[in-house]
């Protein structure tokens, strides 16, 4: 039997593999990359439920006016509020991620992300 450890770690190997197969091995490799895209999808979420942009730049401005914390903690943290969230909305987490992951593998989906992606380039909001 397959323990949540286990599995998440398995999904973290395939996001990887995604990640290199569509943009490439530098791009998985960026951080500040990574950061960036995190960021973009909390904000699509947020968005998507309603918070206002103001409401949005309010928040950041709140975190950034404080000391950085630990990644480990942060991510624990991050995770938990997430599930949260998820649950404040009627949503099963586990169904929305096996239904992104479909949507994501699609051949045409694949070609609009790296399209998406060269357009972020050219305006700085992606590495090469």
């Amino acid at each position: 039997m397959t323990t949540i450890k286990e599995a998440i770690a398995f999904w973290q190997r395939k996001a990887k593999r995604w990640i290199v197969t569509t943009f490439s091995q530098p791009n998985f490799d960026s951080r500040p990359e990574r950061h960036r895209r995190f960021l973009e999808e909390a904000g699509e979420l947020c968005q998507a439920g309603g918070m206002s942009e103001e409401e949005a730049i309010a928040s950041i401005r709140f975190v950034y006016s404080r000391p950085a914390g630990h990644v480990p903690q942060e991510i624990g943290g991050t995770m938990h509020t997430f599930l949260a969230l998820v649950e404040n909305h009627g949503l099963n987490a586990w169904e929305c991620f096996l239904e992104e992951i479909g949507r994501v593998h699609q051949p045409e989906v694949v070609e609009k992300c790296r399209a998406k992606w060269l357009e972020k380039q050219k305006i700085g909001q992606s590495i090469s």
